[in-house]
């Protein structure tokens, strides 16, 4: 079975036991319908529809996680359950934040039913992922450890999510910061999501720790490379200005930029970034035109591949390649071909 197929068949199992997770009551129904309506089920009439939820690279990563030293992955279910409502309890609140109207072609629960709803929306879904990680399928040790692990994780959630939103303000404070904003705003749950998956398999620790490495390593990549279509990944299908530059986000085409601007670029770089609107449409084709003359594009997807290097490493010295990780190594591929 190839990777995709492999990952539709989880999430097909993940959904079935979300949806149980997430059901209605009686005198509750519109909140946890609300839930469902950003997990993807229900459109905003609370009508039922086949939505998108995104990729779940990372409760997957979890449960290859767990199949590549168990042989099964159901153990690690209620661990994988816990990882996927954490994103997207992150995400709900982001979108505030962002003050974001779209999320996967469809409007965020704060511009369909207000801010202190979404809010609400959030806190529901990570009280769930821990109610998901407590499931009688689980070891008292197991819940335990997942516990603080997944309690570690969405604290680096919010710490990376402080440093995104400090980044945007000042574009200029540079590549470190920005790979300690996506640690933990990305690389953070990714890890913790390796790590949930072989502590339920009851790794030895070098192990669990090795493949907690590998995760938060590839998260970075992917936010890497998700940063880099965020520039150029529209303009390959609809010749459209990029919206991540319309919309001044400063995500590692921006720092890379801001850090080798200089005179007269510079000082209009980070003008533009600074202002409150997004960007007219000569100054997206400017900025554009700027990341090419300073060959934005080629360093920032170096950076990506190195990153994925240390992460394909990390795997190696924890699971040489032959063994029953190569689910996890086709992963890699995936993140390395969004590049």
């Amino acid at each position: 079975m190839g990777l995709k197929a492999k990952l539709a068949e989880l999430n097909s199992d993940l959904d079935a036991r979300l949806r149980g997770l997430v059901a209605a009551t009686d005198s509750c129904d519109r909140y946890y319908n609300m839930m469902a309506y950003h997990l993807g089920w229900l459109n905003e009439r609370f009508d039922i529809q086949d939505g998108n939820h995104g990729k779940r690279l990372r409760p997957c990563l979890c449960l290859l996680v767990h199949e590549s030293l168990t042989g099964a992955v159901d153990k690690a279910v209620p661990a994988a359950m816990a990882v996927e409502l954490v994103h997207n309890f992150s995400l709900v609140h982001d979108d505030i934040q962002d003050n974001s109207h779209h999320r996967r072609s469809r409007p965020t629960v704060w511009s369909v039913w207000g801010a202190p709803h979404a809010i609400n929306v959030g806190d529901g879904l990570l009280a769930l992922a821990y109610a998901a990680l407590a499931s009688h399928d689980l070891t008292p040790e197991h819940v335990c450890r997942g516990t603080r692990a997944l309690s570690q994780a969405v604290m680096s959630l919010c710490e990376g999510q402080f440093l995104d939103m400090t980044l945007q303000a000042e574009p200029g404070l540079g590549l470190d910061r920005y790979r300690a904003m996506i640690a933990r705003k990305t690389g953070a749950l990714f890890g913790c999501a390796a790590r949930l998956g072989a502590l339920t398999a009851d790794a030895p620790p070098h192990v669990e720790e090795g493949l907690h490495d590998f995760g938060r390593l590839l998260g970075e990549a992917f936010q890497m490379h998700d940063d880099v279509a965020g520039v150029w990944g529209d303009t390959k299908t609809t010749g459209k200005p990029a919206r991540d530059i319309q919309e001044r986000k400063c995500g590692l085409p921006a720092v890379i930029a801001s850090a080798r601007a200089l005179g007269p670029d510079a000082r209009r770089l980070i003008a533009l970034y600074a202002r409150s609107a997004p960007l007219e449409e000569d100054e997206t084709h400017w900025v554009l035109d700027l990341f090419r003359r300073l060959e934005v594009r080629e360093e920032a997807e170096a950076t990506a591949r190195e990153t994925l290097r240390r992460a394909e490493k990390a795997l190696d010295e924890v699971a040489p390649p032959g063994t029953a990780s190569e689910s996890l190594r086709d992963l890699l591929s995936l993140i390395r071909a969004q590049g």
